[in-house]
């Protein structure tokens, strides 16, 4: 998608965030967005009312989308295309404006089910002022029109409307007209890529005029869409495809030819990917090689079976993985179901990139695993040097002879010598998968993306899964040969200085070339002198800078607008308070292992419904586990409180512990470990708990805490805002 460049004019009034309205359409994956503030801005300039119907929204959005829907591709996966495409136009084709639609169709709306996302757009449009996907809390913070957001989102009954903030309204009415052009020059850039045949998207969108496709771009003749089909060597020689594989059997597995099976996975990247089976059926019988058009009405009639057994194969390999990594494979599936099918690179890949500041990032490191298990490098001299009588082919083997002499198998070492640089091999595979992960990383992402790939390839030298590790550094992996004298890189922060109000960043050569060194200056107010303390270690997992070196110089700095966040962080790291030293006394607070009628009697008395929740999970053969918690702020006060540890999944491998404090203001906290170490788990669970670290939670919340509990895995932090949520987050442990 094309960069936006039209930005709104600015407001004398302080409370506007007019900012965070600039940017509502940068990171969108769909039409609904624009087509709900186009319809407030509508229903508003009519009825000049700040209260609005959610219902009346809807509607007017969806009649706003449907001639663009029609004569336009919004991609094959938009919600609200592939609603307004179940409507037939000629039924309106009287009406010359989709805002006249408004009344008949409310009609034909009305009872219909809507899916998932439409429903959710008031609440994902203010995700720009309200960083949070938790719907009832977006809601609540909304209200009080949190960082100057644009509405409030209110439910009374079965109905729920919006409240446009009265300081909005002033400026909503003075700029109509440019905010709608902000929404049009906006859409029109969104679906410039699905529509390149359109030569006049704007007279589609704006004014409703259905347009012819340019005759230089043949959408459905030889030269440009199918471009990739007419390639194929199948078509070329006019090989017809084999109308009995991918058919489901009623009985037996399913019949597969590798050519159908490789030309439906292309098939699918190229077209199906982007557009829906309808448009591209409509542009195949404009094909003029009747081969090509065999091949692709094939394709789209096999599709779904096609991606059926992809996905059931993704998933048999996931299911693996999870049984040899001990993750819960309920938990995963639920994961990867949304962003499934998982064919080309580039889908692995994205998955990172969609859930950048998720929960759900943590399994990306099971994607990986997936995806470079195949070509993950082996050291076969090491593995094939082994002694001949344990060489299952020492009957039949040509070289037996010498084999026996030399009492080791020789077959494929002749293959990797000593001459063999597996170090090296090593390198330029986890190279490949560092640039290939950030080729495709939108830019704005691509620092913060590095950081977490090589934080997913620690997850995955801890699984044990592969003898040889990983390199957990990317400067290694990218300046293996050392940094370019001249040339753009990336460099971390621990190769900064810091100053008040600004920092220097050097070139890593600079000292080793010469003696005298030409920093680059950033000027920044929130820079501090004592950032020059922090570890290196912590500054490492920071997002990197980006910089462009001439002559062993940095004359540029490409990503100064995304550090802001690094900052911030090294600024609470060094105002964080001080933790208790090792000599102040530890607080003496006895546990009790106790029944779970016993832990129940309790739990009633406390009058707490997630204690009690957590007494229906509790697992029979465990004891549950009540303790004194010790509360220590930043003033050294410390407080007691009464707290649980449950035992409430079991896998294989594996069992889930939750931490519950009695107060409902605290989070629960679910720890994964090794089945056969749970009093060792309790253990330490217990003795940080009742320790007096100052502000312990705040610790774990931020990861800054390792509890070196059994399997090391990553816990899980579930807070008390939406108490269903919670439930099944616990019921899951995910």
């Amino acid at each position: 998608m094309k960069e936006i460049t039209l930005k709104l004019p600015s407001s004398t009034s302080a409370e506007l965030n007019i900012n965070c309205l600039n940017k509502v359409f940068e990171n969108t994956n769909g039409t609904c967005k624009y087509f709900w503030l186009m319809s407030i801005l509508q229903i508003h300039k009519m009825t000049n009312s700040h209260r609005i119907d959610v219902w009346d929204i809807t509607v007017r959005m969806i009649a706003n989308a449907l001639f663009p829907a029609h004569n336009l591709s919004f991609g094959n996966m938009d919600a609200l295309y592939l609603l307004a495409k179940e409507f037939q136009l000629n039924f309106f084709k009287r009406q010359n404006h989709s805002i006249s639609l408004y009344d008949t169709l409310k009609g034909k709306l009305k009872g219909k089910k809507l899916s998932k996302s439409i429903k959710r757009i008031p609440f994902r449009f203010l995700e720009t002022w309200i960083n949070t996907t938790n719907d009832n809390e977006l809601m609540l913070r909304s209200q009080t029109f949190e960082n100057g957001c644009l509405y409030s989102i209110h439910r009374k009954g079965c109905n729920t409307y919006i409240e446009i903030s009265p300081t909005w309204s002033e400026y909503l009415h003075a700029n109509y007209k440019l905010i709608m052009e902000f929404i049009y020059y906006s859409l029109i850039n969104y679906l410039e890529p699905y529509n390149r045949n359109i030569p006049s998207i704007r007279d589609v969108v704006v004014n409703h005029k259905k347009v012819v496709a340019s005759p230089n771009v043949k959408v459905g003749g030889d030269t440009t869409f199918f471009k990739w089909l007419l390639s194929l060597k199948v078509v070329k020689e006019n090989i017809l495809p084999d109308k009995n594989t991918f058919i489901k059997p009623i009985k037996g597995p399913l019949y597969i030819d590798y050519t159908e099976d490789f030309i439906l996975g292309g098939f699918y990247l190229e077209y199906m990917r982007n557009y829906s089976s309808v448009s591209i059926k409509k542009k195949v019988g404009k094909l003029l090689d009747n081969t090509a058009k065999l091949w692709a009405l094939f394709c789209i009639d096999r599709m779904p079976i096609y991606l059926e057994r992809i996905n059931m194969d993704f998933d048999k390999q996931i299911e693996r993985l999870c049984l040899r990594t001990g993750v819960s494979f309920s938990s995963a599936k639920v994961v990867f179901n949304s962003s499934k099918p998982f064919i080309s690179s580039y889908d692995y890949f994205k998955f990172a990139y969609d859930n950048i500041n998720s929960h759900r990032i943590n399994y990306f490191y099971l994607l990986l695993i997936a995806y470079m298990e195949k070509d993950y490098p082996k050291n076969v001299f090491e593995k094939c040097a082994r002694y001949f009588q344990t060489c299952n082919r020492k009957k039949i083997c040509v070289k037996a002879e010498r084999c026996k002499r030399d009492r080791m198998c020789t077959i494929k070492m002749d293959v990797y010598t000593d001459t063999h640089d597996f170090n090296k091999e090593m390198l330029d595979f986890q190279r490949s998968i560092t640039l290939d992960f950030l080729k495709y990383a939108p830019d704005e992402l691509k620092e913060k993306a590095l950081v977490q790939l090589y934080k997913s390839f620690e997850q995955i030298n801890k699984t044990n899964l592969f003898t040889d590790k990983l390199i957990l550094s990317y400067d290694k992996v990218l300046n293996s040969d050392g940094f370019p004298s001249t040339g753009v890189f990336y460099l971390r922060w621990d190769k900064v200085d810091f100053y008040d109000g600004y920092y220097m960043i050097n070139h890593p050569n600079a000292f080793k070339k010469s003696n005298v060194a030409y920093p680059y200056k950033v000027v920044d107010g929130n820079s501090r002198r004592a950032f020059n303390d922090i570890s290196s270690i912590f500054l490492r997992k920071l997002s990197p800078l980006f910089v462009e070196a001439k002559d062993n110089r940095i004359v540029k700095l490409y990503n100064k607008e995304n550090l802001s966040e690094c900052i911030s962080i090294m600024e609470h790291k060094v105002t964080a308070p001080p933790k208790v030293g090792r000599k102040c006394p530890v607080a003496k607070v006895e546990r009790k292992i106790m029944s779970l009628a016993e832990a129940k009697s309790i739990c009633k008395e406390l009058k707490s419904r997630f204690l009690d929740f957590l007494c229906i999970r509790q697992l029979q053969e465990y004891k549950v586990i009540c303790c004194i918690e010790q509360r220590v702020n930043s003033n050294l006060t410390v407080t007691s409180e009464y707290s649980f540890i449950f035992t409430i999944k079991e896998t294989k491998d594996m069992v889930f512990l939750a931490y519950e404090n009695a107060k409902n203001a605290r989070c629960t906290y679910v720890f994964p470990i090794i089945r056969n170490n749970w009093n060792v788990s309790i253990d330490k669970l217990y003795n940080y708990f009742a320790s007096n670290e100052v502000n312990k939670r705040q610790s774990l919340s931020q990861r800054l805490i390792d509890l070196r509990l059994p399997g090391n895995y990553d816990y899980l932090r579930i807070v008390h805002i939406d108490y269903f949520e919670w439930t099944q987050r616990i019921k899951y442990c995910r």
